[in-house]
């Protein structure tokens, strides 16, 4: 940077960096962590299986009520392998379960929606 500075006293060279950063920050691709300190960004990870059984809330059933997935847990990672890492390394107790197939979404944003069932019938 310094050399370029030398080159090209003119350019305002850091404020493009500044500007190469922020991008890459609005871009979730770097956090800025403190003072122009920067780490890259891990991409987060849901981890699903569909072994395993689920029942409503109140069932009397001895049958599963409803055919869906199992949240495993969240991790992150640069990729979905390192992620998968992260997540067996932080939960060491997922490899004496019963589970085997797993699969993974990467999620978009950590941004949480609410719904109710309720509301849309009108209860």
């Amino acid at each position: 940077m310094f050399q370029v500075t030398r080159l090209h006293p003119h350019n305002k060279i850091s404020a493009k960096i500044r500007q190469q950063l922020q991008l890459l920050r609005d871009h979730m691709i770097i956090e800025f962590i403190y003072g122009g300190v920067y780490k890259i960004s891990m991409k987060p990870y849901i981890f699903l299986t569909s072994e395993g059984y689920t029942f409503q809330p109140d069932s009397d059933s001895v049958e599963p009520d409803i055919d869906n997935c199992q949240v495993i847990g969240f991790s992150e990672g640069e990729n979905a392998e390192e992620a998968f890492r992260n997540l067996l390394q932080e939960n060491e107790y997922l490899l004496e379960t019963k589970f085997d197939e797993i699969y993974c979404y990467q999620l978009a944003n950590k941004k949480r929606t609410d719904f109710s069932l309720k509301k849309e019938i009108g209860q």
